[in-house]
């Protein structure tokens, strides 16, 4: 899938599947991550290893593959939105998303006029490089990036209708490690209390008519939190990929021999 075509199936209520990749560099990843059916793909500027450079031949790969590049950037100030878009990524994830005026800086860095104030550099990589008819391309260009509003605190769940009335958002997306650790309550993502936070921001996206999201480390997490309205859902990482299924199949191995 695409930026358009994610949003598309959101709006349809279809749910689509992601994963991150954080210390993966290579841009064949891009090109394994779409064989493996995903729809989108996290390239981590925020806790992850990659600077414009390695992000932006990530990107390129993946809108060569099919396969939504949507890249998590370090912080909400202008260089960091704007870089990434320019270099091709298909949206962006923002993270810690707490006030009203955080959103609103998010999307004005995001969005070209009259929506925003992001500046035009007309022939890069988020055009592919050919000509285009600017007052068109602007308009299609802000429909078509999707914009991803990480939800990581308690203030974020308490604010999130003030957050999600600036508009432009697509996707409230609960980050469930930094949530649980704001609420006093680390590793414990399935508590009570969190399970209610991250409901209530289902609740609340509904409610502006936009998709929840979360990221997830197991198969069973994800099939019960799409069942319970999530509709844009990121399972594992690169890290996870390579670590823990070789060393349950090593172990099983040396068990054998």
């Amino acid at each position: 899938m695409q930026g358009p075509e994610i949003k598309k199936a959101l709006k349809e209520g279809k749910v689509v599947l992601g994963t991150f990749v954080s210390e993966v560099w290579t841009p064949a990843i891009a090109w394994m991550y779409a064989a493996a059916g995903f729809d989108f793909m996290f390239v981590d500027m925020e806790h992850g290893a990659f600077n414009m450079e390695s992000a932006t031949a990530v990107c390129m790969a993946a809108r060569g593959a099919g396969i939504a590049p949507i890249v998590r950037v370090p912080w909400n100030d202008r260089g960091s939105l704007m870089r990434p878009l320019d270099s091709g990524a298909a949206g962006l994830l923002v993270p810690m998303v707490e006030t009203k005026a955080y959103a609103e800086q998010m999307i004005r860095f995001t969005k070209y006029p009259p929506v925003g104030q992001r500046g035009l550099a007309a022939r890069r990589a988020h055009s592919a490089y050919r000509p285009i008819q600017v007052g068109p391309y602007l308009k299609q260009a802000n429909d078509d990036t999707l914009i991803v509003a990480q939800i990581e605190t308690l203030g974020s769940v308490e604010r999130l209708d003030e957050i999600l009335s600036v508009g432009s958002i697509d996707v409230a997306f609960i980050g469930p490690a930094d949530l649980s650790t704001s609420m006093g309550l680390p590793g414990q993502a399935n508590h009570p209390d969190v399970v209610k936070a991250i409901e209530r921001t289902i609740e609340g996206a509904r409610r502006h008519g936009i998709a929840a999201g979360i990221h997830l480390q197991d198969v069973k997490s994800v099939v019960e939190w799409a069942k319970r309205g999530m509709r844009f859902i990121s399972y594992s990482n690169d890290v996870t990929f390579l670590v823990d299924g070789p060393a349950r199949d090593l172990a099983q191995i040396r068990e054998g021999l």
